[in-house]
């Protein structure tokens, strides 16, 4: 199993449901992320939720949503029952489902940048309520992926009606995380917390563990030991993740391949190359060229 993935998302909206006996060998997944939002309804299970520095013990009422460049992975913790439900979408489909007055990009953007958590977690009445309502709009998007002989809609409206339920769930929910709070806390261990953001600060430039271990007062392999544990990544593998994420911002806000290559702290142009292709499925050049 790869340590982390790029896993894109063809479509518009896609939903999925696990409802599944898990066991030891199948109960962690790898690091990966999307090229869409992400909501995330926890059912039932004894399982661990990580996003990149953070570590959450779920239990029912939580809900998460992740954003394009977050990485995450679920952890089962024993051998048990594992449910839950959820959607990822597209952000220029949500775009196109916002309004003048009602961005609804709004609950993802404002989590990601620290102004809420990742984590809600509801009152049981109010997870059966929205539960219910991802549950119609998972039934429409299996009927609405069906045609008839025709090559027509199975039912009028249908396409209509997902896209009034998913306005509405993602109405709910924004006002729901602005008003509520997670009672979950963060399990993450400090040290590996601390190393994120010594990557982070320092990613332009070259990183050592030495130098990651020296400013935190640890032993390299101590340090590579808790970081491999808690993310299932090895310290090179995050610093060339975190580099290829912001390759992919330079390119989008129109820098060309080489001075992304340079500014996102890369200094080998074919490795470069390579690395961005392999982890996103796609060469930095025509990534560009999708983006601009």
């Amino acid at each position: 199993m790869e340590s982390h993935i790029y896993d894109p998302i063809e479509s518009d909206l896609m939903c999925y449901a696990n409802d599944e006996q898990i066991f030891k060998e199948h109960k962690l997944s790898a690091y990966h992320r999307h090229n869409a939002y992400e909501i995330y309804f926890f059912q039932k299970g004894d399982v661990n939720v990580y996003t990149e520095h953070t570590r959450y013990h779920l239990q029912y009422g939580d809900i998460m949503v992740f954003s394009p460049d977050e990485l995450h992975r679920n952890e089962q913790l024993d051998d048990g029952h594992y449910k839950s439900i959820g959607i990822n979408l597209h952000p220029e489909f949500v775009r196109q489902l916002s309004t003048p007055t009602s961005d609804l990009q709004t609950l993802f953007n404002d989590h990601h940048s620290g102004k809420q958590s990742n984590l809600l977690h509801l009152a049981k009445s109010q997870m059966d309520s929205l539960i219910g309502l991802m549950r119609q709009i998972y039934d429409l998007s299996l009927e609405d992926s069906k045609v008839s002989c025709l090559d027509k809609p199975v039912c009028f409206g249908r396409d209509a009606l997902l896209k009034a339920k998913t306005t509405e769930l993602l109405v709910i929910l924004t006002q729901l995380y602005q008003q509520g709070s997670s009672t979950s806390p963060n399990t993450m261990p400090r040290v590996v917390i601390d190393t994120m953001q010594y990557i982070k600060e320092h990613l332009t430039e070259t990183i050592l563990l030495d130098d990651i271990a020296d400013v935190l007062a640890y032993s390299g392999t101590y340090l590579s030991s808790c970081f491999k544990q808690a993310t299932g990544l090895t310290i090179r593998e995050y610093i060339l993740d975190q580099r290829i994420l912001l390759a992919q911002k330079l390119l989008t806000e129109g820098s060309n391949v080489q001075e992304a290559c340079h500014l996102a702290g890369f200094n080998d142009y074919a490795n470069f190359i390579r690395s961005f292709s392999k982890s996103t499925g796609i060469t930095p050049g025509k990534f560009r060229h999708a983006r601009n």
